[in-house]
């Protein structure tokens, strides 16, 4: 938030300033994320590593992805009550099933990994704020070294970790916990039609798709790069910058829900100064 707009990281996470939820039916799409995740991690805790994902048999496979969606939809029906309807609950099964299918048929073409954390907290200290951060994912290769895997069930770009304010900055703070050399940091993307890796390894064929670019730099100082970049957040946070200053009008204010309490609309000119 202190990089979208420092205004509005001091509004919501100071003031606690929030818009209510509106009801929506079926389930919405943070709700369908937390489904996948849940339904990975539950496959991942029996299975744990490529070796054992590649050995399966191919019914045994669909049969323990059936199994862990089937369970998990059980269990979130307990907080979302349209997912006690039978229609609904087979199609979002079966919406379910063919993604984590296609996505596990995508991991077998990888290298040799073991399932090291899922869904782990952790806290790390970025520009003197203690911020507690939850892994999605942490693979450990054959020669220790780690890859980082965040899910993400919309669009996703390497672009997002980039510059001063970058949009999703999680991943790169989640590097900075690395107990051992880093080789990989991705996207794990679980979008119907577009399923993949998006993101960054030293080299080329740690997972399905990846390529190194020509202008690359290091991926241990990219991560240099991204401390001093998150910790340049922190501080600033810390010490209360709340400026009204949204990284892209046009792209950041569209998903905010405060232009009321800033007042950004009022400006009042086209050099870019505002009343607010």
């Amino acid at each position: 938030l202190q990089a979208a707009c420092p205004f509005r990281a001091f509004a919501e996470l100071r003031l606690g300033a929030r818009k209510y939820d509106l009801p929506e039916p079926g389930l919405s799409a943070l709700d369908r994320g937390k489904l996948v995740h849940a339904i990975l991690e539950r496959f991942w805790k029996q299975v744990r590593s490529h070796e054992a994902l590649a050995s399966m048999p191919e019914d045994g496979l669909q049969e323990l992805v059936r199994f862990s969606a089937k369970a998990e939809i059980q269990e979130f029906s307990e907080r979302r009550r349209t997912l006690r309807r039978a229609g609904l609950a087979e199609i979002e099964q079966a919406r379910l099933e063919r993604i984590v299918g296609q996505w596990l048929a995508l991991e077998k073409e990888r290298q040799p990994f073991e399932v090291l954390v899922q869904e782990e907290s952790a806290y790390v200290r970025v520009g003197g704020i203690d911020v507690e951060i939850r892994i999605d994912r942490v693979d450990r290769l054959e020669n220790d070294e780690l890859l980082f895997v965040d899910y993400k069930s919309g669009d996703c770009r390497v672009a997002s970790w980039q510059g001063e304010r970058p949009d999703e900055p999680q991943l790169p703070i989640y590097t900075l916990v690395a107990s051992a050399p880093v080789a990989g940091v991705f996207f794990g993307r679980l979008k119907v039609g577009k399923i993949g890796f998006v993101g960054i390894a030293d080299r080329e064929g740690l997972v399905p798709g990846q390529r190194r670019h020509r202008n690359q730099k290091a991926l241990p100082d990219t991560i240099a790069d991204w401390q001093r970049v998150l910790d340049a957040l922190g501080r600033d946070f810390l010490a209360g910058r709340a400026a009204v200053a949204p990284k892209s009008r046009r792209e950041t204010c569209r998903y905010c829900e405060l232009p009321g309490l800033c007042r950004i609309g009022e400006a009042s000119d086209k050099s870019g100064r505002s009343d607010a």
